[in-house]
């Protein structure tokens, strides 16, 4: 392999680690990130001809000594030691504690969600600048300058890289799993996006994973991990072969994922394991697997899980309050009959909530509205799904079922474009 192909595949697999390492031995992200650039840009010149016998220990060695050069260029004292052994665990003396403390410390409340997410992409998934910002439709310069300002951010607040003690895990994991979802939900939302897209999806399982390795006995990563692997497992199975959007209810469940089926329900079991041993209530990504696996158990084994459906998101919507859930809940009770009342339920919400620029709410009363002889309104809240819908699949789907409807139903007063 060339050196360059080399450096790329270390990165990729050690990036996240040495970031941590560098991180916890100089006490500051913005001098590690710096310094690790420094390392990089000299292994880019120098591993041409062949790379070393150990790359990520030779590039944390090397990361070491420039933090030190600049250190002492801006007359600050030195933070790290020099070393001359590349043997990265023993250089470094690093724990799994650094890399959970690193995972914290990129989701510490004085951050905004976006620079949240670029943190962790960056630091701990490996990705560069360039491929965040292609994921996320922006511009690279944009992402560079979240980092910069996020960086700055905790600096300014002191936020030590240290890992916090256990009475502050519950805020900040919550964070790091919500970040983790938003960016498995920019693959999972994208069907036709290409390999750049779904890779994204494989670099939050990757992120997930990580957590669930570093926080053994927590419940809600492995529900997290679980949810994933669920939507993985039906990705297959979302597109028919003309590329049109399939819904769950719809799917051929033998093109499921039987291998990401498994590790769902690993997950699952190591979540309900760690529940067990614990004071504490299934939180929200342990109660939405729960819910995924009964959708899919009830299709692919023909059965009625209505009761248990109902008793499930009646719980979420306990601990959640969210309007999603609650639209959710609405589609199971009109399956038990109850459309007319599910139907007031999702109108009640959109007052509540103003749901009127949220396509999923529109869908489900076009749904409902459709079953009860509702088309006047069902066509409406199509058409405002259709301009709400952005993934170019989805959006396909929904502007067939809103033609398929217009022509069975001859429009009458009242009804809007």
């Amino acid at each position: 392999m060339t050196g360059a192909g080399r450096l790329t595949e270390v990165w990729r697999a050690e990036g996240g680690k040495l970031m941590a390492a560098l991180a916890a031995r100089l006490g500051r992200l913005d001098l590690a990130e710096d310094a690790l650039g420094d390392a990089l840009l000299a292994a880019a010149d120098r591993w041409a001809d062949a790379p070393p016998d150990n790359p990520s220990g030779w590039l944390f060695k090397v990361a070491l000594r420039k933090a030190t050069d600049r250190q002492r260029k801006a007359g600050r004292e030195s933070t790290g030691d020099l070393c001359e052994t590349d043997n990265v665990a023993e250089v470094t003396g690093m724990s799994e504690d650094h890399r959970l403390a690193l995972f914290f410390h990129t989701a510490h409340p004085a951050l905004a969600l976006e620079a949240r997410i670029a943190l962790l992409l960056y630091h701990l998934g490996g990705l560069s600048a360039t491929r965040i910002a292609r994921a996320f439709l922006t511009k690279e310069n944009t992402i560079h300058q979240r980092l910069k300002r996020a960086r700055q951010k905790l600096a300014a607040n002191a936020v030590p890289l240290t890992l916090p003690p256990r009475n502050a895990w519950p805020e900040r994991l919550g964070a790091i799993l919500a970040s983790i979802e938003i960016i498995y939900d920019q693959s999972h939302g994208d069907l036709t996006g290409g390999a750049e897209v779904e890779a994204l999806g494989q670099d939050a399982l990757q992120l997930c994973q990580q957590l669930v390795a570093l926080t053994p006995g927590e419940a809600e990563p492995n529900g997290l991990l679980a949810l994933l692997h669920l939507s993985q497992a039906r990705r297959p199975a979302r597109l028919n072969r003309a590329g049109r959007f399939v819904p769950l209810d719809e799917q051929d469940s033998s093109l499921w994922s039987s291998d990401a089926l498994v590790r769902a329900a690993k997950a699952m079991g190591d979540a309900m394991g760690a529940l067990a041993s614990s004071i504490h209530a299934p939180g929200p990504y342990l109660l939405r697997a729960h819910i995924q696996m009964l959708h899919m158990r009830s299709l692919r084994e023909e059965l009625d899980v209505t009761a248990e459906l109902t008793e499930a998101y009646d719980n979420l919507l306990a601990l959640t309050r969210s309007p999603v859930v609650a639209i959710n809940r609405a589609l199971v009770i009109a399956k038990a009959g109850r459309g007319p009342e599910a139907i007031e339920v999702l109108k009640t919400l959109g007052t509540e909530h103003d749901l009127s620029g949220f396509a999923p709410w529109h869908l489900a009363l076009a749904h409902l509205q459709t079953d009860v002889g509702e088309q006047a309104s069902a066509l409406n809240h199509l058409n405002a799904a259709c301009r709400l819908v952005t993934g170019a699949a989805e959006r396909a789907f929904v502007e067939e079922q809103r033609d398929a409807l217009e022509r069975i139903y001859e429009p009458r007063a009242g009804y809007k474009e």
